[in-house]
């Protein structure tokens, strides 16, 4: 009976990681769909120059808070209990993933 418990709030914490990792991806694509065609600088001389930091911007941002959340979610999970392999699996692929892309984007 206490296995079937812990698996259903194991299972209502995972729903409610997703939901919520999803959502954000979610709020930074509809940011890039409806901003990234609307931004211009300058009457589009330097159009190039300003989408690329624009999509820097946005991604690097995305990844920087998505990492975030999967590291506090991971930290809530630890401290109660229902923490898995695969959510630190999970929590050190994002973790690398941000730093690829801001070492991808750094220009020098």
């Amino acid at each position: 009976m206490a296995k079937t418990e812990n698996r259903r709030v194991e299972d209502s914490f995972v729903t409610t990681c997703s939901s919520i990792i999803s959502g954000t991806i979610t709020f930074f694509l509809f940011m890039l769909v409806t901003v990234f065609p609307l931004i211009y600088h300058r009457g589009y001389a330097d159009i190039l120059e300003t989408k690329y930091w624009t999509y820097c911007v946005i991604a690097i941002g995305m990844a920087v808070i998505v990492g975030i959340l999967a590291l506090i979610m991971l930290l809530v999970a630890a401290f109660v209990g229902t923490w898995t392999l695969v959510l630190w699996i999970c929590a050190a692929v994002l973790l690398t993933e941000c730093c690829v892309l801001l070492f991808v984007t750094r220009r020098g």
